[in-house]
């Protein structure tokens, strides 16, 4: 699935960045759908999920990989969460 995407256009590499988390960490949608951009500690290399089933916090560590897919999402101004500053480069698509 990953290899089908196209990363060329920025609405690929947003797909791409989810699925990669989606991929990496086993993630339920909603756990996707709502992690933001503060939930990305860069400095610390982990990610903190906040685990929508059982109420807790969930902190992972934050791979190159996942790191390079998720950095592409920081340049939409005005949105936090991940998943809108991707829905905001390809608004006529539906991902998630």
């Amino acid at each position: 699935i990953l290899r089908s995407v196209r990363r060329r256009d920025p609405g690929g590499r947003c797909e791409y960045a989810i699925l990669m988390v989606f991929a990496t960490y086993g993630l339920r949608v909603s756990d996707v759908a709502a992690l933001r951009l503060d939930d990305i500690r860069w400095r610390e290399g982990s990610i903190a999920i906040h685990v929508e089933k059982t109420g807790r916090a969930l902190v992972l560590p934050l791979t190159d990989p996942i790191g390079d897919a998720l950095a592409i999402t920081s340049s939409v101004p005005g949105h936090t969460a991940i998943v809108a500053r991707c829905s905001s480069r390809c608004r006529s698509r539906s991902f998630l």
